[in-house]
């Protein structure tokens, strides 16, 4: 069973790659997926595929989400070829629509042997915060492990929010 952990928050600037980055250290020769604008992680060298995003939620949403299932066309596909546990780092403004088009494929993956964990990071400033229990309700059928790690570099989550919003993950 091929293992992939999706490391994601829509909210920019909450270390999803800096968590993405000290995961590959600790997991020698694991493969990193690196879904955003512009290339962040080529200190990784041949680790990581670069997979770029052009689209914006605004023209995601025009198109219901069209656009973001042909641009995740190559995510899916690497996916689908990943043989070793691999670390997927999800840009900001793009978890939601990846998490979207997994989902609607997440029976042909589980019947492949494909096996999720899902890894939210989040931060004290709410638009993070808000974006966690979105996140976890859209992964909850198909994301057999789920952790939600609080970056406290913009201060603390009361620990009862961080229960709440977590849905049953491992905090």
């Amino acid at each position: 069973m091929t293992k992939i952990l999706l490391v994601c928050q829509d909210k920019g600037g909450t270390a999803k790659t800096l968590i993405s980055r000290g995961l590959a250290e600790v997991v020698p020769g694991a493969p990193v997926f690196e879904i955003d604008s512009s290339p962040r992680m080529i200190e990784l060298g041949k680790r990581v595929e670069f997979f770029q995003m052009r689209a914006d939620r605004d023209e995601i949403e025009r198109t219901g989400g069209t656009i973001s299932r042909a641009e995740f066309d190559p995510v899916i596909n690497a996916i689908a070829s990943a043989t070793l546990p691999t670390i997927v780092d999800i840009g900001a403004n793009t978890g939601a629509s990846l998490l979207s088009v997994i989902g609607g494929v997440a029976d042909d993956f589980s019947a492949a042997g494909v096996d999720f964990g899902l890894l939210v990071v989040t931060t004290a400033e709410p638009g993070a915060v808000a974006e966690v229990p979105k996140l976890f309700a859209l992964a909850a059928p198909w994301a057999a492990a789920r952790f939600l790690v609080d970056n406290r570099f913009h201060g603390e989550i009361d620990s009862k929010i961080l229960l709440k919003i977590a849905a049953g993950a491992r905090v």
